[in-house]
């Protein structure tokens, strides 16, 4: 009697499952995967190799350039250091509710005009980032216009105070401008976007099927 695994046709053996032919030498099904019972001792001595699971990712390449000298957020820092050197040209300072206002690029008397030149040499740095030598510390530049953009606005602030404590802020009263606010705001997010470490996000799991080792002619292909 045969086993129920397969049925014998001619000198061919099928599967139980699919009712493709399967060649003696096998174990298992190439259409349906199913195993074969039973049988000649052909198929019973028939080694059969561990199942192979497809890589889930390429693996990765290495990077030509060094990981720490790399600046986290690129785009994010360009925008940002556009926006620092444009901060000056906006009212730095302003009097009478906002109704005079005064920009700090073109007038020596505020610290602001040096916040053009700490943005410009951090744009500079990120875009000739090629051209620069290897031992440049790039994330340390560009954090260090961020700081510096916010120590030279605090100093303006202390300059306003001090100036309004005096006699001569009773006709002309001053108080920082939008541009002030807006050169703290970015060289903080400036400062942050770089030191900060990028979080790592985790890889995407995929599951895999088995491959099992078949009948390369059990397929559709052989029932011609």
């Amino acid at each position: 009697m045969l086993p129920d695994a397969f049925v014998m046709v001619g000198n061919r053996s099928l599967c139980q499952g699919c009712g493709a032919p399967i060649r003696k030498e096998f174990e298992y099904c190439n259409a349906c995967g199913r195993r074969t019972s039973g049988g000649t001792e052909a198929r019973r001595t028939a080694p059969v190799s561990p199942p192979k699971v497809l890589p889930a990712h390429p693996p990765k390449r290495k990077g030509k350039g060094p990981k720490d000298n790399a600046v986290p957020r690129r785009e994010l820092v360009i925008a940002l250091l556009a926006m620092t050197c444009l901060a000056p040209f906006c009212t730095w300072l302003s009097s009478f509710g906002g109704l005079i206002g005064i920009s700090a690029a073109f007038n020596e008397a505020f610290y602001g005009r040096y916040v053009v030149l700490l943005a410009a040499l951090g744009l500079l740095t990120l875009m000739a980032a090629d051209l620069l030598p290897a031992a440049v510390p790039r994330k340390a530049v560009i954090a260090g216009a961020g700081m510096g953009t916010v120590a030279l606005t605090a100093l303006d602030f202390v300059e306003v105070m001090r100036y309004n404590l005096g006699p001569e802020s009773y006709l002309l009263p001053a108080m920082p401008g939008i541009g002030m606010y807006l050169a703290l705001a970015l060289g903080i997010a400036l400062t942050l976007a770089v030191l900060v470490p990028k979080r790592k996000r985790a890889p995407l799991t995929t599951e895999r099927p088995l491959l099992r080792p078949g009948s390369p002619g059990s397929g559709p292909s052989a029932r011609r």
